[in-house]
């Protein structure tokens, strides 16, 4: 869906359309929703809106980059909708409580500890542990191995690679999808 492209409709003012050159993008997204192309194009190209009590309907077109919002807002709300899912099967999969059983991830930016964590925030939380990874591997890993080959006298740092987690989780996380 992140590939449709929108450009200005030529007949009409202040509306878009899709742009050709993304058709088989969109014909994609719409059998992945389980839509029909036509019916996916109505809702990346327009608005519905009521209108006051009398349940009058207007369907309004979009600008070229009220479309661009529109579609990234809905792949945001599906991307959300999905990682509530799987936090839920995680949740119910492993007790809670007092358990010592959990998923932690770090967020290097202050530890802060949600009550729900949004799609976003794993995101955030998922970047963290990637450049953690990186400083552990720049830093202590390959300076070490200098020192080592320069015979320099130092003090071995010890780490825990992190890979086996970020494997894991990727692997763990795609599952539910294909």
């Amino acid at each position: 869906m992140g590939n449709v492209k929108f450009v200005a409709h030529p007949d009409v003012a202040d509306s878009s359309e899709i742009d050709p050159t993304t058709l088989e993008s969109e014909k994609t997204a719409a059998s992945l929703f389980g839509l029909d192309v036509k019916t996916l194009q109505e809702k990346m190209l327009s608005r519905v809106m009521v209108a006051g009590g009398t349940n009058e309907t207007y369907t309004i077109p979009l600008t070229t980059q009220e479309a661009y919002f529109a579609r990234d807002s809905l792949a945001k709300h599906i991307y959300q909708s999905l990682f509530d899912s799987i936090v839920s099967k995680i949740n119910k999969a492993i007790p809670s409580g007092d358990s010592s059983r959990f998923i932690g991830i770090l967020d290097i930016s202050g530890f802060e500890i949600f009550e729900e964590n949004s799609f976003e925030q794993f995101l955030i939380n998922f970047a963290n542990e990637k450049i953690q990874q990186y400083f552990n591997q720049q830093i202590l890993k390959q300076e070490q191995e200098i020192y080592e080959l320069e015979g320099l006298r130092w003090r071995k740092v010890e780490y825990m690679d992190n890979q086996v987690f970020l494997s894991f989780f990727i692997s763990f996380f795609f599952s539910f999808f294909f």
